[in-house]
């Protein structure tokens, strides 16, 4: 979660900073970065609200899939989880580093 936070606090920095160096209109990079904080919320909340059953092992493969967490992490989880989710990324011909 760390990790995504920091991803989204970059992104809004970047609305920022796109406003200090330009004459743009404050109201409208308001809306920029009012837009992007609440978008960036629902996407939090989509990948780590309520899971529960199928849906548990869909938030590691994208944090995996998108560099959030590594395999190394995936030590705190079950052989078979883990085992599971390797297999995951070997089907998508993602690189696996070493585990160890």
């Amino acid at each position: 979660m760390h990790e995504e936070f920091r991803r989204g606090m970059g992104s809004f920095y970047n609305i920022m900073q796109h406003w200090r160096n330009t004459v743009n209109d404050a109201r409208q990079e308001y809306l920029k970065i009012f837009t992007a904080v609440k978008n960036y919320d629902k996407h939090i909340a989509r990948r780590s609200d309520g899971l529960t059953g199928a849906w548990f092992a869909d938030t590691p493969e994208m944090q995996l899939f998108e560099g959030l967490i590594t395999i190394a992490d995936l030590n705190e989880l079950s052989n078979d989880v883990r085992e599971h989710l390797l297999l995951w990324l070997r089907r998508r011909n993602q690189p696996i580093e070493n585990p160890e």
